[in-house]
């Protein structure tokens, strides 16, 4: 389980994600998990918690792929 933070600092980070370019994904990834109703033990394995934060790393950084190149990349 992740560390409990502040309510109010984890509402005004929600509201800041809701606000920028991916507030849509946000709300559809998020509606995902809440219509699961917690009954899952496990979303996701330990490899891909690490290859999440691998990514985040590489965000932090400044790395990333544009959506709109990847497709174009790969004809989609």
């Amino acid at each position: 389980m992740p560390p409990v933070q502040d309510d109010d600092l984890l509402i005004e980070k929600f509201r800041a994600v809701l606000a920028g370019p991916e507030g849509t994904l946000f709300i559809q990834i998020l509606e995902a998990f809440y219509q699961q109703g917690g009954h899952r033990e496990e979303y996701f394995t330990p490899e891909d918690l690490l290859d999440f934060q691998e990514g985040f790393d590489q965000i932090k950084q400044g790395e990333y792929l544009d959506w709109e190149d990847f497709k174009r990349e790969n004809e989609l």
